[in-house]
């Protein structure tokens, strides 16, 4: 994972998480006034994430999870969570 990624990782207190029956979830930012929704993918990383994995668990949880190679998902971990920073959703201390 980047640098960036190993420092701790912080959930904006303004996000409300709703997860939807097939496995997905919306975030919605209150602040903003806007909302995000996941698909089942996201979702698992934005769960792992409120239980306070790293990125480097959230990775191997998606390659148990899926049939995804090690490389596969560290992209997808971190395109989401660079994703999330730019929206000011996720922030890193």
């Amino acid at each position: 994972m980047p640098d960036s990624y190993k420092d701790a990782l912080t959930i904006n207190p303004q996000v409300v998480a709703t997860p939807f029956d097939n496995g997905e979830g919306v975030l919605i930012d209150l602040q903003g006034k806007r909302y995000f929704q996941l698909n089942e993918t996201g979702w698992l990383i934005w769960q792992r994430l409120t239980d306070g994995q790293a990125p480097a668990q959230i990775v191997a949880a998606l390659v148990a999870e899926y049939e995804v190679s090690e490389v596969q998902a560290e992209a997808s971990v971190q395109r989401l969570l660079s994703d999330l920073q730019q929206r000011e959703l996720l922030t890193t201390s």
